[in-house]
């Protein structure tokens, strides 16, 4: 009778001592998991605090605004609002390069279409390739040069207007710059000419890294008109 009491209670014991077991596995288990589930929330967080802080970062080296040349009575500048000065050295300074041939318009004209082409619009390359072919049909480009500048009186905001615009946005202006050109064939001058230009301006925010300004050029919206010196002085 008494070995029977010894061994119930000996099994009583290695049974109670069996549940605890269980039950503090079980509380282990739940805590462990209850930890990856923290451990991992709280990686997602400092993820996107980093995102968040890289985000801001950029898009505050991203911000683009154009500066009116005269400050002296204050200004109201926008972000991405392009200013109609920025408007005309663009088309100026692209127009300008374009049509700069140092040595051979043969060689020049056409690889200056290549290279300035993510600052023009298709319509315009194609404008140009039709007319490099032209020009090179009637005997206008070898042994020629050409150059540009922009007559000094030529800046007037009025030769500036803007065209169309989306949601409050300019997004693309009429534009006339006056320009001096100067050909040369075999070294000998031919040519000697003020024209005003008048260029259609659009905005084309696609490539940043190939075209930071954002604007590209879309041709003439007009004919080149002859100016006399004394018109722009």
């Amino acid at each position: 009778m008494v070995l029977e009491e010894h061994l119930l209670y000996t099994n009583l014991r290695n049974l109670g001592q069996m549940i605890n077991m269980e039950k503090y596995a079980d509380r282990r288990d739940n805590s462990l998991a209850a930890i990856r589930v923290l451990g991992s929330v709280i990686l997602m967080l400092i993820l996107y605090i980093f995102y968040q802080n890289y985000s801001i970062n950029v898009a505050r080296e991203n911000i683009e605004i154009t500066i009116p040349p005269d400050l002296s009575l204050g200004a109201t500048i926008k972000p991405s609002n392009m200013e109609l000065t920025a408007v005309n050295d663009f088309a100026t300074r692209i127009f300008q390069s374009i049509h700069h041939w140092k040595y051979n318009g043969f060689e020049e004209y056409k690889k200056n279409i290549k290279t300035y082409t993510p600052f023009i619009t298709p319509n315009y390359r194609q404008f140009m390739l039709d007319d490099f072919q032209r020009r090179k049909e009637a005997g206008e480009l070898n042994n020629r040069t050409r150059s540009m500048q922009p007559l000094l009186a030529a800046w007037d905001v009025e030769k500036i207007k803007v065209h169309s615009m989306s949601n409050g946005v300019a997004i693309s202006w009429l534009v006339y710059i006056d320009m001096e050109l100067v050909e040369t064939y075999d070294g000998d001058e031919i040519k000697h000419l003020y024209l005003s230009y008048p260029l259609k301006v659009v905005r084309s925010d696609i490539d940043r890294n190939s075209n930071p300004w954002g604007m590209a050029l879309d041709g003439y919206f007009g004919k080149p008109k002859e100016l006399k010196l004394e018109d722009n002085l």
